[in-house]
Formats: C-alpha cells, structure tokens, sequence
C-alpha cells in the first residue's frame, strides 16, 4: 500500500502568526529544542512553527513538560516557497534523514532521563512528522503514545511495528486512516484500549500546524478541541 502526501500541504500556504511563544530555547548538544510546561511532568517530542508552539504551550498549561526538537537544524524549509518535491526531500536527507533524527533524539531522551528527571514520553508528529513519530516509538522504549494532527504518509504497514496507543485526528482533505488504527488495535492491551482516529470536516490538513488560521473561529475552536483530546490521551497513557 502507497502513502502519499496531502495536496493541501503542498498548495496552501502556512500561516502568519503573532503568537509569542512561552516558552525558552535551550541547547542540547548542537541540537536547538523549545522547552514549555512545569518541570518534572510528562513529555511530548515535536516539530517548529509559532503556531505549532502555540499549540505545545496550550497542552503544557494541562501540567505537560513539552520538548520541540529543530530537527531540521535552523534550514526548514522556506514559509514562503511553494513546495517543490524533488527539492523537499533532497533537504530531509540532508538535514531531517532517519539516522540524524535518531541521533538527535538520543540525545533529547538522555536530556529527558538525566536533566530533568523523565521516565516516560509522549510524542506528537503533524503531517510527516506523523510517520516520523512512529518510528520513533517503535525504537524508543521511552516513548509510550503517540498523536498526530493531520497525519500524512501512515498505512497499516507503517504502523506493523508500533506496540503503544496511537491517537490521530484527521481534518476534510487528510485520508480517514481508520485502517491503520485498526491495524495498531490488533496488536491488543493498551494499543487496542487507547487508539483511536477523530474526524474534523470543517477544517483544512494543517489546522493545528503551520496553516492554522488565527482569524477563523472554527479553526480556533478545533484546535482547542485537538488539544483537549490530546491531554485527555497523554494523561490516558503516561502513567508510570
């Protein structure tokens, strides 16, 4: 089975946002991460945008320490390009491949485990990152759930490994991903307990990302209701 990204992540812009983040950056290694939320809590693992961080600090303030890796090391890709395919994925391998990922997230879980404390992680992924934090929890065993906003590039396949709770919520354009809950229920316990898919009609691939859009109330009200579904399942599942 094929994956495939969501046109709307290619045709529609990312937003502008005034949002000031919380939260401080600190460094971990060469590593730049965003830190909100009460020290000695649990802990999610994500991706860089004002609007994104608007969103961490809003589940931060439910009692969540939230750790925002730059994975792609200051060079995202530019807010005011269109996408280009060929060269989007010629930056991932350069600057986001698997193997610089996995380095940079040992040493965001040893920062967890030996600076502030942390036994056990959550971790969110939006759009690609979707397929990112699966692979995370499936090498990880820090990591015990998994959420993603407006996943991209998941199928059952993807998830063959993935033995935690996996929790999606899909906007109007995105895929219903209802297969590849399925496939993580089947594995039983707590998989099969916690993993479920939401579905928003009224709201675009990214409403919780990038392309959240500030002046729309039912943006603003999804998103509110993302997050609040997304502490309720941390607060499900992170329970040592």
């Amino acid at each position: 089975m094929s994956v495939k990204l969501v046109n709307a992540c290619c045709e529609l812009p990312p937003s502008v946002s005034k949002y000031q983040p919380v939260g401080e950056q600190v460094k971990i290694g060469n590593l730049s991460v965003y830190v909100t939320g009460e020290k000695g809590k649990a802990y999610d693992i994500c991706g860089y945008h004002r609007c994104t961080s608007r969103v961490l600090d809003s589940i931060a303030s439910h009692g969540f320490r939230v750790v925002q890796p730059d994975y792609f090391h200051g060079n995202p890709w530019p807010f005011d390009e269109p996408l280009d395919f060929p060269k989007l994925f010629a930056l991932i391998e350069k600057e986001a491949n698997d193997e610089s990922i996995y380095r940079d997230t040992d040493a965001v879980i040893a920062y967890l485990k030996n600076e502030e404390g942390a036994t056990l992680s959550g971790i969110i992924g939006m759009c690609w990152g979707a397929s990112i934090a699966v692979k995370l929890a499936i090498k990880y065993p820090e990591i015990k759930a998994v959420a993603s906003p407006h996943p991209s590039f998941l199928n059952p396949a993807a998830v063959a490994d993935l033995k935690v709770p996996l929790y999606l919520i899909v906007a109007k354009d995105d895929a219903p991903h209802v297969d590849v809950i399925e496939a993580v229920k089947q594995k039983g316990g707590e998989a099969e307990k916690h993993s479920h898919v939401s579905s928003y009609q009224d709201v675009h691939h990214g409403f919780m990302g990038a392309r959240w859009k500030e002046e729309s109330e039912v943006n603003n009200k999804r998103t509110n209701d993302g997050v609040h579904e997304f502490v309720g399942f941390f607060k499900r599942t992170l329970v040592a």
